[in-house]
């Protein structure tokens, strides 16, 4: 791996893992910012893992993938340096879901070559859609 990548663990604070304002009905997610010369290429090989969703009700450009119980919205940047990734998921296994999306990510993103940074953000919990 490159010198200059900058790639971390997801470490949500203990607000984020207690934010269940609607039960098992609450979407739990994270947003990863991937950015880097190698960007595009290591943002590719995470979604190589993942199965698309081709025809998901999503904003135009914006990419929709799932593994397991979480899914990943992709999209540039709004600047256009690199790629915004939602993981997210509910239910009662909503935590642990994307938990275990960040780690498929981290896995992802360092197992490339070539400078690649990724910045956590946690993003407020949500009610599901449908309820």
């Amino acid at each position: 791996m490159h010198s200059s990548s900058d790639v971390r663990p997801f470490t949500p604070s203990r607000h984020w893992r207690e934010d269940w304002p609607y039960d098992e009905e609450t979407v739990v997610q994270a947003r990863a910012s991937v950015t880097g010369t190698a960007a595009d290429r290591a943002v590719n090989s995470f979604h190589a893992s993942l199965t698309a969703v081709p025809d998901a009700e999503v904003a135009d450009g914006t990419s929709v993938h799932y593994w397991g119980g979480y899914t990943a919205e992709t999209s540039k940047a709004a600047d256009g340096d690199g790629w915004q990734i939602l993981l997210k998921s509910a239910g009662e296994d909503g935590i642990g879901s994307v938990m275990g999306a960040t780690e498929d990510l981290v896995e992802a993103l360092r197992a490339g070559a070539g400078d690649v940074r990724l910045t956590w953000h946690e993003m407020a919990a949500t009610r599901a859609d449908g309820t």
